[in-house]
């Protein structure tokens, strides 16, 4: 009798509706079947049905597409056949190795948009690569992976120069991608090469500005270069703004605003924000309005000053209040001349009623705008053009063409940044980031704030992340707070 085989590859869907399946191969002799699972997942649409192999654009193809050969020439070899009264040993597990769980895990990240952590994960493949030298990751085998070969990549990465930081994270990320690699069952066991691994990182001093080196910049002359003057503006945002990040800046839309507040999903966090925004954060935005803001600039405000009726504008009735109360400053540290300090009080009042009226009136001419033109930028770095079809909305991540341009934008925005550095005078190296530490900074050390109160500012979803922050200002408490108790006693 004429014995027919076919050896055919496919990808098993446990449900029709499925989007995965895993890579499997059919051994038909004599019309019954025998079906072979590699235990790989892969996406539908990385399947090529009519070639029985993966796609070649796929990342890992090339190594996925041997694998599938080296199982059907496996499958082709004639089976011995058992000798009688012994036991049959079960069909060898395919060896997974470290290469293909990185590209794996590269592969579904990039699909989920998630360029930033993608970014992470392939810099940690880079250093592991270098790890091994000579001994390429295809050839090392998940099977190997313990304490000690993780304490060596942990000591290898100390003797490259990197920071304890950096380091942490690099392990941790491998730790990452060996337990996703353990869930999608490419790794069978179950030990733990990372038990002795710590994951904590060491507590540094964010760089911070001053409130001293922030009213330089606040005040600087930048007449004759108006593109800083842009860039100022965005970057004093950012601080008056609870300390909004780069991305956030970037994506803010008109519809985001709010009565007086911006109400926004967090690009980095995808959660919801609340910022309520002040004088300065109401002045900043409306000065990215097209028609610009001279209109309530030259508005003439009637208020009294020494019992005489007068009418200023808002910048005069700010500079009078400077001028006034700078003028009667000795008396009042003397404490005595009650006079001059009640009528500096009372301008004070003053000038509280003027930001009133002038905040109502940057209101209401932003929300005008923003009714006629919601998915507009508000700050105008990114264009609008590439992202017209994108909804910041939703919460999803980018597709790479988009977050590399938004990459690219926030590198021309630190360029500007230390060009601003540069002719204001300030030591202090600029960055997209300071000023979310500065905020965090000045809020606990000028404020007095509530710790708690500033986690939500920030829009944190963990007050750990906040304590990064301040952990300098938390120790200077602290021994002021030592001090303090020390002195209570002779």
């Amino acid at each position: 009798m004429k014995t027919e085989e076919t050896i055919t590859p496919y990808l098993k869907k446990k449900h029709r509706d499925d989007k995965s399946g895993y890579i499997t191969i059919r051994k038909t002799l004599n019309r019954k079947s025998t079906y072979h699972s590699l235990g790989i997942s892969i996406p539908e649409s990385h399947w090529d049905k009519h070639r029985c192999k993966v796609k070649s654009r796929v990342a890992g193809s090339e190594q996925l597409n041997e694998r599938i050969e080296q199982e059907i020439e496996k499958l082709k070899k004639p089976r011995k056949r058992p000798a009688q009264g012994r036991k049959t040993t079960p069909t060898e597990k395919p060896v997974i190795n470290l290469d293909y769980i990185f590209i794996h895990h590269l592969d579904n990240l990039k699909r989920l948009n998630k360029h930033g952590t993608a970014g992470t994960v392939h810099s940690c493949y880079v250093h592991l690569s270098s790890f091994r030298g000579a001994d390429n990751l295809r050839n090392v085998s998940v099977e190997i992976i313990d304490p000690n070969f993780v304490q060596g990549f942990e000591a290898f990465l100390v003797g490259k120069g990197l920071k304890i930081n950096s380091v942490k994270k690099y392990v941790a990320t491998f730790r990452s991608v060996y337990e996703t690699g353990k869930v999608r069952g490419f790794i069978s066991t179950l030990a733990n090469p990372f038990i002795a691994f710590k994951a904590n990182r060491k507590s540094t001093a964010p760089n911070t500005l001053s409130k001293m080196e922030v009213e330089l910049i606040k005040n600087a002359d930048l007449s004759g270069f108006p593109d800083l003057i842009n860039v100022r503006r965005q970057f004093l945002f950012q601080l008056f703004a609870h300390g909004l990040r780069i991305s956030d800046l970037m994506t803010l839309q008109w519809e985001n605003y709010k009565m007086g507040e911006l109400q926004f999903i967090q690009f980095k966090t995808k959660t919801h924000h609340t910022i309520i925004l002040n004088k300065h954060s109401w002045r900043l935005i409306a000065e990215e309005l097209p028609g610009g803001i001279d209109d309530i600039l030259n508005l003439k405000i009637n208020g009294t000053v020494d019992g005489t009726e007068c009418a200023y504008t808002y910048d005069e009735w700010v500079e009078l209040y400077k001028t006034y109360s700078k003028s009667r400053l000795p008396a009042i540290l003397r404490d005595v001349d009650k006079e001059a300090i009640a009528k500096v009080e009372t301008l004070r009042q003053e000038l509280q009623e003027k930001s009133t009226v002038f905040s109502h009136l940057l209101n209401m001419k932003i929300l005008e705008y923003a009714r006629t033109n919601p998915k507009g930028f508000i700050f105008k770095i990114l264009p609008e053009k590439d992202f017209k079809d994108f909804d910041f909305s939703r919460g999803i991540d980018l597709p790479i063409s988009l977050y590399r341009l938004m990459s690219s934008k926030t590198a021309i925005y630190n360029k500007n940044l230390k060009e601003l550095q540069q002719l204001v005078g300030i030591r202090t190296v600029l960055t997209s980031h300071i000023m979310r530490s500065t905020f965090a900074t000045l809020m606990i050390d000028e404020t007095e704030e509530d710790f708690f109160a500033l986690s939500k500012l920030l829009g944190h979803k963990r007050v750990s992340t906040t304590q990064n922050y301040i952990s300098s200002i938390l120790r200077n408490r602290e021994e002021a707070a030592s001090d303090k108790f020390g002195n209570l006693f002779n």
